[in-house]
């Protein structure tokens, strides 16, 4: 059995002296360091130890929050601010919670942690865990907490959870463990009990997820504010690292913490040292200490609730705290503070921010330099992903662009000073250096089309071309470098190809045909060969070359029919009458040779070839078991599905197994590679409720071509003349190009996305022989290096693939962990937003992009294998083609990201489903909700009775509304 102390002697906090200066936290990085970076080294078991002990305990003897307070003691500055306490390590807890997780209400928890039994169940486990018996070494360590209260001001400590898991640099936990403040010694007791039950709280299952928890819990000397609250070193409402946010109220920290009142909010410039935003909040009421212990709530005057809690000077002081805080840890800190009644500061507590985004190293500037402004540019554009890629994702897509381009074998800079480059798992633009020729208002007019909501952010104030707008142009970049670049791109074929286009569309339209015929067996045959011993770079580039003469015809076919789309679209939405409107409406959609429409009817026949008890039989949670029975019946070991349905599964495997989720990065799967993906798309197709989208485009095919009759009809009733023939032959034309040409504006992408498929198919092949040869250590991480590392590996046995693999995956998974993916973002991380548009009360106010009314429940999804039921109200940031069997139950749309020409907008026109774009979805609509989309106002109404029920409390801290 380990001792019961390391110490048991803490430090009594000194009085509180004039605010120390500390310097701007501007070497910080959002994720950067590790907080438990010496966590594996060996330690001196204890039960109890002082948080100012010499040798600090890591985060699995002590949990995050006494390890962080550890760690504060110890740094210059810092340490006088931090009351005394102690740390009740994991082992003073390690055998009540052996007890706990080998009893039958564990065994008869476990497995329904994650279902609706999961609460009741464990209640049952709190409840056993308050009853265990302490041991007599518990029972001393208990005894040196007491005696040492003693000497505490009132005699009284705050008790609070301390898991191993708990602030961590991925996840905090916070309010999820329970807390006990005005602790007396004879209810220390109690507290230790009632924090240690709450590991077991459905909460932190349903954070976590189902798991053997450890616990380990803090006890510190109670600290009676009369101002406390919270401060973020970096604002978490946009990842502006110089920015310091505080809230704060009256009294303990804890009505500010769980919500319960509409606390003060603070913006405070660290660079310049001054206040940029300041909100009263009501503060109603306030928790204080009590006489006797404990804590009690007390009511806030009017004149009291109408003065600011903090001072400039008290905010200047704390800033400068904090910033010492982030100063030591190397990164932004969430902290927890108190001012008392003398006007002393105290530092209660400090953990990382985790929702900050994860900007890459390179990109940052130091502050109080001037900021880029970064915009990435695939969020809306062809790869239209909020995914970050990987290593080899963006080898492959940067090749490929550029390939298309007419610049193979050019590689695309690294160096975020240039106006072009890669990042380290995303693709962006140096808006700063663009603002030197035109302003952000001119590019919002060129955008409109493809995304309403980044037009909106760059008419908005955040993006303030004065402040972004570079000095100079990067070393390198002049007219002679610019027009050298021009001069290699086929600018000049792309021109006559657009011209041949819109002179002879019938008879390009048939060499397209036979062109993409010949690429598709080109393509193919190179899939068969597979890669030779010439290496996967060059097997890449024979992809690259079997489709580029019919990807060039598809790019400049993008010359005709994207001036038709622009003039419809403006007619649509900006129409001066309701038909003129509605027949630019009409002519936006029903293009019967769509190769989307194609593969979307077959799926919905094949889904409809699958008998309805089939589907019945399994739920969402079984489809893996039906996958597994289809493969089977496929593979002729079952015979217990219709023949037809296995004939047209085999069929449509053939035709477009190719496809998948985020179809241009070779790292994500496919139907051929992961048919449940495919199981999946077919289910949500499968209901009766769902309209054939044959029957659909059919529809939409006639509706058009009614129009376009109707308009040619009122052309030639005109009055005659020059100006009539001429006004007759551009409405000939234009129909022309809508009955022939507009169905090709989906085939680029489509005809990329069969080209990474048949690479990933050969790098799926290596990557099997290199795990059975124990050079890669588990599946995926082939997407981890470069082709020319991977090229290097095969050849040489001596070449180290899991080192090459090590920090790619590091890199990705940092991006991965991202809470969002902001489409403009400024080099000292801030997230640029659009202006609030204000509507009426339970009214969100985007862009229409697909007409008409419809209501349901909002379903938010993230990726397009999220399950939706028929009828609900499909709410997504952005939509690809991937996504296109989910609008077909779905009553309408709304999304964060995208115009007119954008693949959700196009969609929704196709399958006739109310849209609107440009609201910030994650922010405004939660799963469940009750709401009516009117596609043709662009206004979302929220349903006000069940709005309340999802609304955040007033005052809940931001950063953890996406966590918790």
């Amino acid at each position: 059995r380990p001792p019961p102390c390391l110490s048991d002697r803490p430090s009594q906090s000194s009085p509180m002296g004039t605010a120390q200066s500390a310097p701007v936290a501007g070497a910080v990085h959002p994720h950067s360091v590790r907080l438990d970076a010496n966590d594996d080294a060996p330690y001196e078991r204890a039960m109890l130890a002082a948080l100012d002990a010499k040798k600090p305990l890591p985060v699995r003897a002590v949990g995050g929050k006494s390890a962080s307070l550890m760690r504060l003691y110890g740094t210059p500055g810092v340490s006088a601010y931090v009351p005394g306490g102690y740390a009740i390590t994991v082992d003073f807890f390690a055998e009540w919670t052996a007890a706990v997780t080998a009893s039958r209400e564990w065994a008869a928890a476990e497995p329904k942690l994650g279902t609706p039994e999961g609460p009741r169940l464990c209640e049952g486990l709190k409840r056993l865990a308050q009853r265990l018996p302490l041991s007599a070494a518990q029972t001393a360590c208990l005894d040196t907490v007491r005696r040492a209260m003693e000497a505490w001001p009132g005699r009284l400590a705050a008790v609070r959870s301390s898991a191993p898991e708990e602030d961590g640099t991925g996840a905090s936990f916070a309010g999820v463990f329970e807390t006990k403040l005005g602790v007396s010694p004879e209810g220390l007791e109690a507290a230790i009990r009632a924090c240690f039950a709450s590991v077991f709280d459905h909460r932190v299952f349903d954070y976590a997820g189902a798991h053997k928890p450890a616990f380990a819990a803090t006890v510190m000397e109670m600290v009676d504010a009369a101002t406390a609250g919270v401060a973020f070193s970096a604002n978490p409402l946009n990842s502006d690292l110089d920015e310091m946010l505080v809230d704060a109220g009256y009294g303990l920290g804890e009505s500010v913490v769980d919500g319960s009142i509409v606390a003060d909010r603070f913006v405070w410039d660290k660079v310049g040292g001054r206040l940029l935003e300041s909100k009263v909040g009501s503060k109603a009421q306030e928790v204080r200490l009590a006489a006797d212990g404990g804590v009690e709530v007390r009511r806030v005057g009017a004149e009291r609730q109408a003065v600011r809690s903090l001072s400039d000077e008290q905010l200047r002081q704390l800033a400068a705290l904090v910033a010492a805080v982030e100063g030591a840890y190397g990164r932004p800190m969430d902290t927890e503070w108190a001012y008392t009644e003398a006007g002393e500061l105290r530092l209660l507590q400090a953990r990382p921010v985790t929702t900050l985004h994860p900007l890459d190293e390179a990109m940052i500037t130091p502050p109080g330099e001037p900021r880029r402004l970064y915009y990435d540019f695939n969020v809306a554009s062809e790869a239209t992903t909020t995914s970050p890629f990987t290593c080899l994702d963006l080898a492959v897509y940067s090749d490929m662009s550029l390939a298309f381009l007419g610049l193979a074998g050019a590689r695309i800079p690294t160096d975020p000073e240039q106006v072009f480059f890669n990042g380290q798992t995303r693709q962006y633009i140096n808006m700063s250096h663009a603002f030197r020729l035109v302003g952000p208002r001119w590019f919002a007019s060129q955008l409109e089309m493809v995304d309403v909501y980044l037009a909106a952010i760059l008419r908005g104030d955040d993006c303030d071309a004065a402040r972004y707008k570079s000095a100079r142009l990067p070393s390198g970049l002049s007219f002679g470098s610019v027009w050298g670049l021009l001069r290699q791109m086929p600018m000049w074929r792309q021109y006559q190809l657009g011209s041949r286009w819109e002179r002879a569309p019938l008879e390009t339209k048939a060499e397209y045909i036979s062109e993409a015929r010949r690429s598709s067996e080109a393509l193919k045959a190179l899939e068969e060969r597979g890669v030779t011993s010439a290496g996967f770079e060059s097997f890449y580039a024979e992809l690259l070359a079997a489709v580029y003469p019919v990807l060039e015809l598809e790019m400049a076919v993008m010359q005709v029919i994207i001036p038709v789309f622009k003039a419809l679209d403006t007619a649509r939405v900006k129409g001066r009458t309701a038909q003129e409107r509605e027949e630019a409406d009409a002519l936006c959609g029903g293009f019967e040779e769509d190769p989307l429409m194609q593969m979307n009817m077959q799926m919905y026949d094949l889904a409809h070839l699958l008998p309805p008890s089939v589907w019945a039989e399994y739920g969402e949670e079984g489809l893996p078991a039906l996958t597994g029975r289809i493969l089977a019946n496929v593979a002729g070991r079952k015979s217990d599905l219709p023949a037809p349905f296995v004939g047209a599964w085999v069929s449509f495997m053939r035709e477009y197994g190719w496809d998948g989720a985020d179809q241009l990065f070779v790292s994500s799967p496919r139907y051929a590679d992961s048919p449940h993906l495919l199981v999946s798309k077919l289910r949500h197709n499968s209901s009766g409720s769902i309209s054939n989208p044959a029957d659909i485009l059919k529809e939409r095919v006639a509706s058009r071509r009614r129009v376009m009759r109707a308009q040619e009809e009122r052309g030639e009733r005109g009055s005659g003349g020059l100006f009539a023939r001429c006004a007759g032959a551009n409405l000939e034309k234009r129909n022309l190009h809508l009955d022939h040409l507009m169905w090709i504006r989906n085939a680029p992408k489509l005809r990329m996305a069969r080209v990474t498929a048949a690479f990933r198919s050969a790098l799926l092949e290596a990557q099997a022989d290199l795990l059975a040869a124990g050079r890669l250590e588990a599946e995926g991480d082939v997407f981890h290096v470069s082709v020319q590392q991977l090229d290097a590996a095969i050849k040489e046995s001596s070449f180290d693939l899991r080192a090459a693999v090590t920090p790619n995956r590091a890199t990705y998974a940092r991006a991965k962990s991202a809470k969002s993916c902001p489409m403009l973002i400024d080099s000292r991380g801030r997230i640029l937003k659009p202006n609030l548009v204000e509507g009426e009360p339970g009214a969100l106010v985007g862009a229409a992009i697909s007409p008409g009314v419809a209501s349901g429940r909002v379903r938010v999804c993230t990726c397009s294998t999220d399950p939706i039921a028929p009828g609900e109200v499909l709410v997504a940031i952005v939509t690809d083609p991937a996504w296109t069997p989910m609008f077909a139950g779905a009553s309408a749309v709304v999304l964060q990201i995208g115009g007119a020409l954008q693949h959700g907008a196009l969609c929704a026109r196709e399958y006739g489903k109310p849209a609107v774009s440009g609201i910030d979805v994650m922010a405004s609509l939660k799963t469940g909700m009750q709401v009516t989309v009117d596609g043709n106002t662009g206004i979302v109404r929220i349903d006000e009775s069940l709005r309340r029920s999802f609304s955040r409390r007033l005052s809940d801290r931001d950063l953890q509304g996406v966590e918790a």
